[in-house]
C-alpha cells in the first residue's frame, strides 16, 4: 500500500493506494496553511478510512516544492518521520511535474510543448517545461521562478497548465487549468522521483510577509 499526498500548495490531499496505483482511499482539506494542524490527523483518517494501519505502509510519495514554504517543510518532516519510524522508503517529486502529470491523466493535454506553472504570491510564477512524445513527459527545463513578463516570453506557443487559484494571476494567457491530483503526484513518480527529501526551493522566502509564503 502506497501512502501519497501532496502539502506543496496552500491546502494539502492526501490518499492511498494499492501497488497497482489503483486508488483506495483520498482526501482533500483546502483550508489554506492547515498543514501543520492538519496533515497528521489527516493522514491516519484516510488510513483508517481505508481500514489500513501505519504498518501495511510499503512506500511514501510526496511532493518537495516549489509551492508553499510552510506546506513543502510540514510535508516533508511528516514524510522524514514516517521513513524513519516504518523503515520505508520516501519518493519525493517536484510540484510542477506533478500539475503537467496530473493534467495528463485527465487527458486534457496532448500537446507536445507543455508548460507548468504556479502562481509563487510575491508577484512572479514558478515555471517548468516538458515535452510529450508518445504519452510521456520529459523535462526540458528546471523548475525556475520568473516575472510575467518573461514567462510570456518563454513559453510562446506552448500550452500553459495551471492550477485554479493561479489561473486568474495569468491575465489573458490561455491556460488549461487543473487540480493537482495525487494521481499526477504517483504518476510523476514513476518518470522523475527521488529520495532526496531537501525542500525544492527555486526563490527565497519572503519573511517580510509570512502569511503570504510561496
Amino acid at each position: 500500500m502506497i501512502l501519497v499526498f501532496d502539502a506543496s500548495i496552500e491546502g494539502f490531499s492526501v490518499g492511498v493506494f494499492h501497488l497497482n496505483s489503483s486508488l483506495i482511499q483520498s482526501v482533500t482539506n483546502s483550508t489554506p496553511y492547515s498543514h501543520t494542524e492538519f496533515l497528521v490527523p489527516t493522514i491516519q483518517g484516510v488510513l483508517s478510512k481505508a481500514n489500513a494501519q501505519f504498518q501495511d505502509l510499503t512506500q511514501i510519495v510526496t511532493t518537495k516544492g516549489p509551492g508553499s514554504f510552510t506546506g513543502i517543510r510540514v510535508g516533508l518532516a511528516t514524510a522524514a518521520g514516517l521513513r524513519t519510524a516504518l523503515n520505508i522508503p520516501v519518493m519525493t517529486v517536484n510540484t510542477l511535474s506533478a500539475l503537467a502529470h496530473s493534467a495528463m491523466s485527465h487527458h486534457i493535454v496532448n500537446t507536445s510543448d507543455i508548460h507548468a506553472v504556479l502562481d509563487t504570491k510575491c508577484g512572479e510564477f514558478y515555471h517548468q517545461s516538458f515535452s510529450c512524445k508518445d504519452g510521456k513527459l520529459f523535462v526540458e527545463t528546471p523548475p525556475r521562478s520568473l516575472p510575467l513578463k518573461e514567462l510570456i516570453s518563454v513559453i510562446g506557443s506552448g500550452t500553459v497548465v495551471t492550477d485554479p487559484s493561479s489561473k486568474s494571476m495569468l491575465e489573458n494567457i490561455p491556460c488549461v487549468t487543473t487540480l493537482l491530483t495525487l494521481e499526477g503526484v504517483l504518476s510523476a513518480s514513476n518518470d522523475t522521483a527521488s529520495e532526496d527529501l531537501q525542500p525544492l526551493y527555486v526563490r527565497s522566502a519572503n519573511i517580510n510577509h509570512p502569511k503570504r509564503d510561496a
